[in-house]
Order: structure tokens, then sequence, then C-alpha cells
């Protein structure tokens, strides 16, 4: 929905409560990374590599090309 700077804070007050759940932090990078935010956005990366250094974003979304924005997000945050 592209709603990002919304997003955050939910997502961080979600974590506070499930601080080991890979998707919350997974789509805080990309919301930080969209928003133009890389400092936050390899934070939350290597967060998340550091619970699941095996993670993959795999394809949550039906749309083909949201799935590759994240991806490439992810990406750019330092997570590989």
């Amino acid at each position: 929905m592209g709603r990002y700077e919304e997003a955050i804070p939910l997502l961080k007050r979600h974590l506070t409560v499930w601080p080991d759940n890979t998707w919350a932090y997974a789509v805080l990078v990309v919301a930080y990374t969209e928003l133009g935010r890389d400092v936050d956005a390899h934070a939350a990366a290597a967060e998340l590599m550091r619970i699941n250094p095996d993670f993959v974003w795999g394809e949550p979304n039906k749309d083909v090309a949201v799935n590759k924005r994240y991806q490439n997000d992810l990406r750019k945050a330092g997570f590989k």
C-alpha cells in the first residue's frame, strides 16, 4: 500500500512483543529502504540476519513487481 511511514511504529511495537519475528524485520527493512532511511534499514537488516541468516523473501505478494522491489530493498540494506 506504500504507507511505510505509518508501518514503522506498528512494526516496532510488534517487535517489542515478538522480537524474533523475521517477517516483521523484513518489512521494517523494506519500509526504511523505501523511505531512504539507509542507516535504519541496515540496522534492521543486521538484526534480521542475526535472527535468521538464511531468510529469503520468497513470493508473499501476488504482485511479482512488488516482490522484486522488496527483494532489492533487502539487498540494498545489506541482506544477501
